[in-house]
């Protein structure tokens, strides 16, 4: 009787630290996540949350504050939700690509990168290490613009932080390709209702798996699923 009790309550606990918060429609909301990297580390608590600002409103200045999954938020064109590992936009891609937006250190919002893109890998590092001197970053981003997916790289060259990073992708569940691998980026070729999958591996990669299904106007990124094989 006592280990069921103590398993009923496991249960409760974990279903209700898991249950999603439903947050009211804020137009000026946008979505980020947190890197892979902060979550492992521990600087991160929850891979996604919602950037909200609330604009000024007599006596109150205007404000920002993140509002940290799991949660839904449904607004009339498009449907944000999030678990502890997932996050699910619903809406007209052209739009929603918009609403996702990636992190940048110390919990804010990475204001360089354009509205169109978001953040597959980052990382950074010093020219001059020894001395903290000369600081420089890389981005791999994914820009979505009217139905086509581009791989955009950002940052200087002087040297690749990518080394380790492998992105490959399916069309349509067909074979893995390679999208980004030994530093050589290789564009998708897709048609405009095409569900491209991108499945990541490597320590500056920022989630495990995003899709973007241009069809059924869903983008989802995910963490936890394996690199496959083929």
């Amino acid at each position: 009787m006592k280990k069921l009790l103590v398993f009923s309550l496991l249960s409760f606990f974990a279903s209700t630290a898991q249950a999603q918060r439903t947050i009211p429609c804020n137009a000026n909301a946008l979505v980020t996540y947190a890197s892979k990297g902060g979550l492992q580390s521990g600087l991160d608590d929850v891979f996604s949350s919602l950037l909200v600002y609330y604009p000024a409103s007599f006596p109150n200045k205007a404000s920002t504050k993140f509002v940290s999954g799991p949660l839904t938020m449904k607004c009339p064109t498009y449907t944000i939700s999030s678990t502890k590992n997932s996050i699910r936009v619903d809406g007209l891609i052209d739009k929603t690509i918009k609403l996702i937006t990636p992190p940048f250190r110390d919990g804010e919002v990475d204001s360089e990168v354009p509205k169109r893109r978001f953040v597959l890998a980052f990382s950074s590092d010093y020219i001059y290490p020894n001395i903290y001197q000369d600081y420089f970053q890389q981005r791999l981003s994914l820009e979505i613009n009217s139905g086509k997916l581009n791989l955009k790289y950002d940052g200087e060259t002087y040297q690749s932080l990518f080394d380790d990073l492998v992105l490959g992708a399916k069309v349509n569940g067909g074979p893995l390709q390679p999208v980004f691998f030994q530093n050589k980026v290789t564009q998708v070729k897709h048609d405009g209702n095409d569900k491209i999958e991108f499945f990541l591996k490597g320590e500056s990669a920022a989630f495990d798996y995003v899709s973007v299904d241009l069809g059924k106007n869903i983008i989802q990124m995910k963490n936890g699923v394996p690199f496959p094989s083929k």
